[in-house]
């Protein structure tokens, strides 16, 4: 017998449906508005080894400092609501979910060892200024990950899931759609400007530009790689969901928001957001196969459709929403090919190697030698049989900073065999107190910077922007032998990350969003081959995987991919080749094919704090959904009749 009257039951259970509802206004701000928020800050970093490799004193970030702060307290919300509001009764707990929370665990763990033996202990902790994926912000991504799992208690609780993402999707798209046609409302309106710029920074911002020319959707993501990876999660939700729920209205509104993610997919221009995508709908499809083929009306409808819609996107956009699609194909028949063993990439730019020993430098050309020295108070110029080579200095006053400092100095050399290689004395400022050095900067066929200081002991090499020794080395490379320019020289990146990875990282990383400062930035010829330039800042892997193989170290990696893999393992064997489908199975299948998207596109994304959030938010849902499938199932079979077998 109860000991609640029925208006005391009504109570509680009003008082529980007011909980359950307030526990979601955290991850609505998150998924709604946390994306969207853009804000300039400038940076200083305190430790001075990142301003060495930034090559800049203040830095200037938009997209992650506020959304960080936002993301960091909204995560300590939930765990105050976790505290006070789920009871130990309502803990879900099972095979799979035990799975989910070990690994989780254990990627954290390793996340916060490697930050405590990380050499850059404030960026393992905060992570770098404009991607904020420190400690903090991987546990941020834990605690969001499961308290979405803890409050998704029924199909009524999936509205505050998707009606969020809708509303980002279109606020997206309308901003996405300005920003293709190349005016960018949130820096060519007044509004705009407003609320990205602060009062007290527009004197020394100014006007803005866009950082990337139309035709591009950028949103408020940063890059359009990441808007791509959020497009390859919402295209297959939405779709999905279109597909498979009932009722006219619904199919309407989710085909809309359908069309529009896919218009923000397509207008990204991301390869990597086209690679998620397509994996996800390979993946759709064996889920569906036996119906697809039951129903091959309807396929081939929707097919047709697709394509008809495909087209017509293109034709409005004059054929730049496919532009990228050929090299896309290029890049994977490339990828296939062998490779020559006796490929030298050194072969391919002007200089094959930099010798500074004994006080001179050497640059060992295509055709000839390039000798450097510094002898009282000039330098003078050799050729490859020690041959003098001649040259005509000017001064260029123009420069001068102050009135202490030194006008530049231009060599033009005279011989037409090195007339491609410019030559400026200089004085290099460092970002320390120091007195200005006095140096040369060696510009090669005009891609190509060398800068030495000059003294007693004649040339020494040293970084153009600190001032410090430099040593130029050729990095250790797995994999990718004369295709470090595939991908937009994802090859280089990766070829490079898996050498460190290997002999680095297999037990644990370097400490979490510390990449840039690990990855062999000295590697300057290779560079030079995959980039075009010495001075190009590989700042990022380009790939979820070998971001947390380098940051967070191999056994990070295993628990992130076993909770992944457990994940489309269980959801593959919950939903695929089902005869009948209900409201749930709809969701858990978008949530799947949306996890597939953004998963597949990391294979060439990194993770960023600007898109990560949903899909750690859906991931969520995602167990939370497979849960309730699973007990559901499980009590059928309980309650099913057993059958008993005569044997003869």
């Amino acid at each position: 017998m109860s000991i609640y009257s029925q208006e005391q039951k009504e109570k509680l259970e009003k008082r529980r449906d007011l909980i359950n509802k307030v526990m979601f206004i955290p991850v609505v701000i998150l998924l709604a508005i946390i994306p969207l928020i853009v804000r300039l800050v400038l940076v200083m970093p305190k430790d001075g080894r990142m301003n060495i490799l930034f090559r800049e004193l203040n830095l200037t970030d938009y997209y992650t400092q506020y959304k960080s702060t936002g993301i960091i307290i909204l995560s300590i919300v939930m765990l105050i609501f976790l505290y006070f509001f789920v009871e130990k009764n309502e803990l879900k707990v099972d095979k799979i979910s035990k799975i989910y929370f070990i690994s989780g665990a254990v990627l954290m763990v390793m996340t916060i060892l490697s930050a405590i033996f990380s050499e850059y202990k404030e960026i393992a902790m905060w992570g770098v200024y404009d991607r904020c994926e420190g400690l903090i912000m991987w546990g941020a991504y834990m605690i969001m990950l499961f308290y979405t799992f803890y409050i998704i208690r029924n199909e009524k609780s999936y509205i505050w899931i998707i009606a969020p993402l809708m509303f980002l999707v279109v606020v997206t798209a309308i901003l996405g759609a300005f920003q293709y046609a190349g005016f960018d409302l949130l820096i060519k309106t007044e509004i705009g400007y407003n609320l990205v710029v602060p009062e007290e920074l527009r004197t020394q911002v100014g006007e803005l530009t866009s950082d990337y020319e139309s035709n591009k959707i950028l949103g408020t993501m940063y890059h359009y790689n990441y808007v791509g990876s959020f497009g390859a999660m919402m295209v297959p939700l939405f779709a999905t969901l279109t597909l498979m729920v009932r009722g006219m209205k619904k199919k309407i509104v989710l085909g809309i928001i359908s069309l529009v993610s896919l218009f923000v997919l397509l207008g990204s221009t991301a390869r990597s957001g086209l690679i998620g995508l397509i994996l996800a709908v390979i993946m759709g499809i064996v889920i569906f196969g036996r119906k697809l083929i039951i129903k091959w009306k309807q396929t081939v409808g929707v097919g047709v459709a697709l394509v008809v819609i495909l087209v017509a996107f293109n034709f409005i956009t004059n054929g730049s929403i496919f532009n990228r699609i050929p090299t896309l194909v290029e890049d994977a028949v490339a990828l296939f090919k062998g490779t020559d063993a006796e490929f030298n990439f050194k072969d391919y730019i002007p200089v094959k190697e930099v010798i500074n020993e004994n006080g001179e430098v050497t640059f060992v050309l295509q055709d000839n030698k390039l000798t450097i020295q510094y002898i009282e108070d000039e330098i003078q110029l050799f050729d490859e049989e020690n041959n003098r080579i001649e040259y005509a200095a000017t001064v260029d006053y123009s420069m001068l900073t102050s009135e202490n400092s030194a006008p530049e100095k231009k060599y033009t050399i005279l011989d037409p065999r090195f007339s491609y290689i410019e030559i400026i004395r200089q004085e290099i400022g460092v970002f320390t107190e120091q007195q200005p050095i006095d140096a040369i900067l060696v510009i090669i066929n005009g891609n190509g910077y060398f800068s030495f200081k000059l003294d007693q002991q004649g040339l020494t090499q040293i970084d153009s922007f600190s001032g410090l020794p430099l040593e130029e080395v050729e990095a250790e490379s797995i994999g990718f032998k004369g295709k470090e320019k595939l991908g937009s020289s994802r090859g280089y990146i990766w070829s490079r990350s898996l050498s460190v990875f290997l002999e680095k990282n297999l037990i644990i990383g370097n400490g979490p969003d510390t990449f840039v400062a690990y990855f062999p930035q000295n590697d300057r010829l290779a560079k030079w081959w995959a980039y075009d330039t010495t001075e190009m800042l590989v700042d990022k892997a380009h790939n979820l995987y070998l971001q947390i193989g380098m940051n967070q170290g191999g056994i990070a990696l295993v628990a992130f991919l076993v909770m992944m893999i457990t994940y489309l393992i269980h959801s593959f064997k919950l939903y695929a080749f089902q005869e009948n489908y209900d409201g749930s199975d709809a969701m858990g299948i978008a949530i799947m094919l949306a996890v597939v998207g953004y998963l597949g596109a990391g294979i060439f994304n990194d993770s960023a704090i600007t898109v990560t959030p949903i899909f750690w938010v859906l991931l969520g849902t995602g167990f939370a959904v497979n849960y309730m499938k699973q007990q559901v199932r499980d009590k059928a079979q309980k309650l099913a009749p057993h059958r008993v077998i005569k044997m003869k």
